[in-house]
């Protein structure tokens, strides 16, 4: 039986990244040079979506949609720079 999906990765200055699962070292940093304080495992192996009781689909594959905390964006021509997500303390698991 395989296994198919990917890790989402937050560094501790908010940066998000993510890996396939089997690219996923413990030892990468960001490509800001900071350490991962948060990841979270999306199995994709199956179905991403499923139905609810009330015939809404909803995913089912563990991705935790990000909370934007701030980004920058150029003044030139309104391109996103860079984007800052909050950490979540509810979801994923945070990387010690």
């Amino acid at each position: 039986m395989s296994y198919e999906g990917y890790v989402q990765l937050l560094c501790e200055e908010g940066h998000q990244t993510s890996y396939g699962v089997y690219d996923y070292d413990r030892d990468k940093l960001c490509r800001c040079g900071a350490k991962f304080v948060w990841r979270n495992s999306v199995d994709v192996t199956n179905n991403e979506w499923s139905q609810d009781e009330e015939g809404n689909m909803v995913r089912c594959d563990g991705y935790v949609a990000l909370e934007v905390e701030s980004y920058d964006r150029c003044e030139c021509c309104n391109h996103v720079n860079e984007i800052v997500y909050k950490i979540p303390t509810d979801k994923g698991q945070r990387i010690e």
